[in-house]
């Protein structure tokens, strides 16, 4: 049991590595500050005008989680492991400093 949580915990944090590579980073804009993402959480451009991101949108925050917008949600949710966490943010700020 413990051994199968491992491998699903090492899968979900490749994949979300792999999401990292083109995901928007989300944030409350009023605070710009870390935006948790959990299942079914709206993801909108901005707080403002409330426009949904794109079904397949990836999404993901400082914190290393990232998910799939589907009719305007999160879904899917993918979080890096501890030991990802460095390539995660390097991943995301080269990615940032593109933009």
């Amino acid at each position: 049991m413990l051994q199968r949580q491992r491998v699903e915990q090492r899968q979900a944090s490749q994949i979300a590595l792999t999401r990292a590579e083109n995901c928007v980073i989300v944030h409350h804009n009023s605070t710009t500050k870390h935006a948790p993402l959990t299942r079914n959480t709206m993801v909108w451009e901005n707080d403002t005008t409330q426009v949904p991101l794109d079904d397949g949108t990836n999404v993901c925050n400082l914190g290393g989680t990232t998910a799939v917008v589907r009719g305007g949600k999160a879904t899917n949710i993918a979080t890096v492991q501890r030991a990802d966490m460095k390539r995660f943010v390097e991943i995301t700020n080269a990615n940032s400093s593109k933009n």
